[in-house]
């Protein structure tokens, strides 16, 4: 079995790419550079809405008495999503930059390092996936276990 994905990989290995591909690839990386770019000032009003949040809700300390979690809470999400948010925007912007590059020079390294940051990219993207979805199952899980728990309270 391994033998037999080795000789797929050598016979891959002898791939060109058209003409057609090309132009269909360099238009690809354009539009994910695009995405890229509009994704890094996303992270950038993520971050901004941090620190803002924070700032805000630590003068407003009395209004936010009553609240069950402290309200640093908010300012410590936004600056987690911006962090987790920029990983696959750079891998994206990574890929595009590397993709046009080998493109325009027809060079096979530089592909193959575009195409490893694509991969990067949507391995992250699907563990993330997984992730949210497990996170989904437990609260169902969980909200159903607190339903139960206080129908039978009454």
């Amino acid at each position: 079995m391994e033998n037999e994905f080795r000789e797929e990989i050598s016979e891959v290995r002898a791939l060109t790419i058209s003409e057609n591909t090309s132009v269909f690839l360099l238009s690809a990386a354009k539009w994910a550079k695009f995405i890229a770019i509009m994704g890094f000032i996303a992270v950038g009003f993520m971050v901004l809405g941090g620190l803002f949040s924070g700032i805000v809700m630590s003068f407003m300390e009395n209004e936010f008495a009553m609240m069950p979690f402290p309200p640093f809470i908010f300012s410590f999400l936004y600056l987690a999503m911006g962090a987790l948010y920029f990983f696959p925007v750079y891998y994206l912007f990574k890929f595009s930059t590397q993709a046009q590059y080998a493109i325009q020079t027809l060079n096979t390294t530089q592909l193959e390092i575009a195409f490893r940051n694509i991969k990067s990219y949507f391995k992250f993207i699907g563990v993330l996936i997984i992730v949210m979805l497990s996170l989904y199952a437990l609260a169902i899980i969980g909200a159903i276990t607190f339903a139960l728990f206080f129908k039978a309270m009454l």
